[in-house]
């Protein structure tokens, strides 16, 4: 379960507490206790992970994918988003003991019902990115391991990745802009990013400053942008949709927009909140 120990430097990625540390980083740091944690699941649609209990969200657990639980205190757990390794707290109530996945919605959202039939009860909706575990199909319905349905086509299957991470993130357009969101409800720049990303087959951090060290390359400031090319800023990222245009959360909107380059280029720099860092372009993406 555990990933590799890249940030051992960065709070946000490093599994401990002043009470508990991951296996992992017996020797590294210290702690009262040294813990391999329990594999559970987001059972709400969405979950906030948060700094300390009741403190500030930094990102968020959607319904199926997985955290490691290293701690539990009273009515908060502690422990690390398995997809990118962010570490925090969420509600024991949010999580339950993990399942098997097979796939995973590829739609902005869906429906779980009750049975396979549109007019059965409506139980709860699912967000994008959210990971099932299915035993077959009836008719249009996908059935669940657990004994729900949901469209079948609005699933495809974990490893299926689609091809056009851009495409992914267009299909955020017009939603609200949440610090530390990551779902159709509210989302932040890098979690637009890195959602996009994640459903092509490629890893990605969650945040600006870890994407802009790990992902892609740094391209010559006598290139031109181009579809899939990330532009940088400190402390914000967006996504080349064209050479001239680009796709944002921005918290200046409070929403997923498209805008000129220039022109969002042109109000940062007047802002002189954030310095720009440059374009950066994969040479592969899965």
């Amino acid at each position: 379960m555990p990933k590799p120990i890249k940030y051992i430097d960065d709070p946000r990625l490093l599994a401990t507490n002043e009470n508990v540390a991951a296996l992992e980083l017996k020797g590294l740091v210290k702690a009262k206790k040294y813990m391999e944690g329990d594999r559970y699941q987001g059972r709400q649609p969405v979950s906030g992970i948060y700094r300390k209990p009741n403190g500030m969200l930094t990102c968020e657990l959607l319904y199926g994918n997985d955290f490691r639980v290293l701690e539990q205190v009273e009515d908060w757990c502690f422990g690390q988003v398995v997809k990118d390794g962010y570490v925090g707290y969420t509600r024991a109530d949010n999580l339950t003991l993990a399942t098997d996945k097979t796939h995973y919605v590829c739609t902005l959202g869906t429906g779980m019902y009750q049975q396979g039939d549109i007019k059965s009860t409506f139980l709860k909706w699912l967000p994008h990115g959210t990971r099932l575990g299915v035993a077959g199909t009836e008719g249009r319905f996908a059935r669940l391991a657990s004994g729900q349905f949901v469209p079948a086509n609005h699933l495809r299957k974990i490893g299926d990745w689609e091809g056009d991470f851009v495409s992914i993130a267009e299909r955020y357009l017009d939603v609200p802009y949440l610090w530390g969101g990551n779902s159709p409800l509210g989302i932040d720049c890098s979690g637009l990013v890195s959602n996009a990303l994640t459903h092509v087959g490629m890893e990605s951090p969650r945040d600006s400053d870890q994407q802009f060290a790990d992902l892609g390359i740094l391209l010559d400031k006598s290139e031109r942008p181009r579809r899939g090319d990330l532009v940088f800023w400190e402390g914000h990222v967006g996504i080349m949709v064209d050479e001239h245009e680009m796709l944002h959360a921005t918290a200046y909107h409070m929403l997923v927009v498209v805008e000129s380059l220039k022109a969002v280029m042109s109000r940062i720099e007047a802002s002189k909140e954030a310095r720009f860092l440059g374009l950066k372009r994969f040479t592969r993406l899965a």
